[in-house]
C-alpha cells in the first residue's frame, strides 16, 4: 500500500484505474427567477450562502449549498481524467431547503434534506455509449426530484479536487405533477456548480497508455 501510494504521487500510470468519492466542498446553484416568476412560481431558499463566489461562470443570484458529511457520490477516473459516465453511484447532501410556490393555486413542495443523487442511466437511447446520466436535486426523504442536472462536464485537473461545471438544470415531470403545473416538465431553469474534494477509494495498475488531455 505504501509503494503504491508512492507510485501514484508520482504522477506514474498508476493512476490509470482509480474509483474517488466525493466528501466535502460546496454546490452553487443560480435559479432564473425572473422566468420562475413569469411561470407562477415563487422561490424561496434558507440555509444557503449567497455571498459573491469568485471564479464562478454563472450569473447572479445564486445560492450556494454547503457538502455535508456523509457524501459518498462516486466517480471513476483514468490517468486522472474523469470517465464519460460521470458519477457512478452515492449522492450529496446538502444544507439548505428549497421551498416553490405556485401563485396561483398556494400549493408548494418544500425539499428538506437537499441531495444531489446519481441515478442510472436505461433504455436504448444510450446506444451502449458510455454517457454522463443527469444528476437528481430532489428531497433525500420524499425522493421528490425537483431538477435534472444535464450535461455536466467533470473537471479533475485539480486532482484531490473535482469541479463540475454546466449542471444545467430542468424542471423534471414527477416535480411538475405533485404540483399539479404538468407543462412545466422540461423547462430549463437554472445552473449549477460544483467545487468539491474527493478521497480516492481504490486503484488499479495501468493497462494502456494514458488517454490525451484536452
Amino acid at each position: 500500500l505504501v509503494a503504491l501510494s508512492a507510485i501514484v504521487s508520482m504522477g506514474s500510470p498508476a493512476h490509470a484505474g482509480e474509483l474517488w468519492t466525493v466528501r466535502s466542498g460546496e454546490t452553487t446553484i443560480h435559479f432564473n427567477v425572473e422566468l420562475l416568476h413569469d411561470l407562477g412560481i415563487d422561490l424561496e431558499i434558507t440555509g444557503a450562502g449567497t455571498a459573491h463566489v469568485e471564479g464562478l461562470p454563472i450569473e447572479e443570484p445564486y445560492w450556494t449549498f454547503p457538502i455535508l458529511p456523509g457524501s459518498d457520490l462516486r466517480f471513476r477516473t483514468e490517468h486522472d481524467i474523469v470517465l464519460p459516465e460521470g458519477s457512478t453511484g452515492g449522492g450529496m447532501r446538502l444544507g439548505g431547503a428549497i421551498v416553490l410556490r405556485d401563485r396561483a393555486t398556494g400549493k408548494e413542495t418544500r425539499f428538506d434534506e437537499l441531495e444531489i443523487a446519481h441515478v442510472p442511466a436505461t433504455g436504448a437511447g444510450l446506444q451502449g455509449a458510455r454517457r454522463a446520466a443527469p444528476l437528481h436535486l430532489r428531497s433525500a426523504g420524499t425522493k421528490l426530484v425537483l431538477c435534472e442536472l444535464r450535461s455536466s462536464m467533470y473537471d479533475f485537473r485539480r486532482r484531490p479536487g473535482l469541479e463540475v461545471h454546466y449542471m444545467n438544470a430542468y424542471f423534471t415531470e414527477s416535480w411538475a405533477l405533485a404540483i399539479g403545473r404538468p407543462e412545466l416538465a422540461g423547462w430549463a431553469v437554472g445552473l449549477g456548480e460544483m467545487r468539491a474534494h474527493g478521497e480516492r477509494l481504490s486503484a488499479m495498475p495501468s493497462v494502456g497508455p494514458a488517454r490525451a488531455r484536452f
